[in-house]
């Protein structure tokens, strides 16, 4: 029975490891290797606040035109996401489950990044109560969230690493209007041109911005 169980699991689970990496993954990220030159890695980290504790954080990729979903984060939580390098544009978008079942929508937020091959770096999700939205921030010197800093060491040692499954980004497609998500999109990206630099820059991981 125990051979037989074995030939049945060992396929799915070599499936599982090949299309949802962050299923073989310590919840220590510290101890990661660093990503070859030809992968930059980002590591999307939700942090333990009072507010929206029932809300989701969505964090999708733009990539011709069309919305990737990269993953889903509760608070304590956290995704390594790697790529190749070079310039991304990522969106966020908060949403939490109705009281008659589906989900509300809630405002979307943009992050532009430049990245660099054998290099890592993070980006807090942080939830903003009265907008509605996650708010991406770069992790990076100088900054309220710092390489160093107290939750950024803790977000890294403890917290649990989540990533997406096969078949993860059609349900979530198939779940959410997308018609809104459109709409969200470009009513965030109008407000971008209309914003102060300052405001732009926030918003901007630099290819400097690395971790490690």
């Amino acid at each position: 029975m125990e051979r037989f169980l074995k030939r049945l699991l060992l396929p799915a689970l070599a499936v599982l490891a090949a299309y949802w990496p962050q299923a073989s993954l310590s919840q220590d990220t510290r101890t990661l290797t660093p990503p070859p030159p030809e992968r930059a890695r980002i590591i999307f980290i939700r942090p333990r606040q009072a507010v929206g504790v029932n809300s989701t954080a969505a964090v999708m990729q733009l990539v011709d035109g069309k919305r990737v979903l990269v993953t889903q984060l509760r608070q304590d939580e956290k995704t390594v996401f790697e790529t190749v390098p070079g310039k991304k544009e990522f969106m966020t978008i908060a949403f939490s489950k109705g009281p008659t079942g589906g989900f509300i929508t809630g405002r979307a937020d943009l992050l532009f990044a430049e990245v660099l091959g054998g290099k890592t770096y993070y980006v807090m999700l942080t939830y903003k109560n009265i907008a509605d939205r996650f708010i991406p921030t770069p992790v990076r010197a100088g900054q309220r969230y710092h390489a160093d800093s107290n939750i950024t060491v803790r977000a890294l040692e403890s917290y649990r690493v989540v990533g997406v499954a096969p078949g993860d980004g059609d349900k979530f497609a198939r779940e959410h209007n997308q018609d809104i998500l459109e709409k969200e999109y470009k009513h965030v990206s109008a407000g971008f041109d209309r914003r102060k630099p300052k405001l732009i820059a926030d918003r901007t991981m630099g290819p400097r911005d690395f971790a490690e």
